[in-house]
């Protein structure tokens, strides 16, 4: 995925007529409203992809930490994908295993799933947090 983009349309005058007269309004955009909202946004992605990786430590199989530890290098902190890179990753993930017995009661298949499924509100309210700069 790439960095999010904010651009802003051309300014546009609006004219309305009547019998008394006519009213003009010229509409612009605040030339900084694109490269705020830009950053804004891009930084809000960032800081939600960490979270998000915070959140699924606990949720990830492990054995020896590689796949868990993948993770940190693999993905593109700020792009919304999260990659977990060891060969094995994508048969673990996707496996019939029920959680836990894998160095801890949550760990085990489909940990991004499961981690948003335990962290949704938690996930809205902290990304509604970062756009609003709060």
């Amino acid at each position: 995925m790439s960095k999010i983009i904010v651009k802003t349309p051309r300014g546009c005058v609006v004219e309305q007529r009547s019998k008394g007269g006519k009213v003009s309004t010229r509409i612009e955009w605040d030339p900084q409203f694109g490269p705020e909202w830009t950053d804004r946004l891009n930084t809000a992605q960032a800081r939600f992809d960490v979270e998000c990786l915070r959140l699924c430590d606990k949720y990830v199989a492990m054995d020896t930490g590689a796949t868990k530890n993948s993770a940190q290098i693999a993905s593109n902190i700020g792009e919304g994908e999260l990659i977990w890179n060891t060969p094995y990753a994508g048969s673990i993930y996707h496996s019939k295993r029920k959680p836990g017995g894998m160095h801890g009661a949550l760990r085990g298949p489909q940990w991004g799933d499961r981690m948003k499924a335990d962290n949704l509100q938690h996930l809205a309210a902290f990304l509604r947090k970062q756009v609003n700069n709060d």
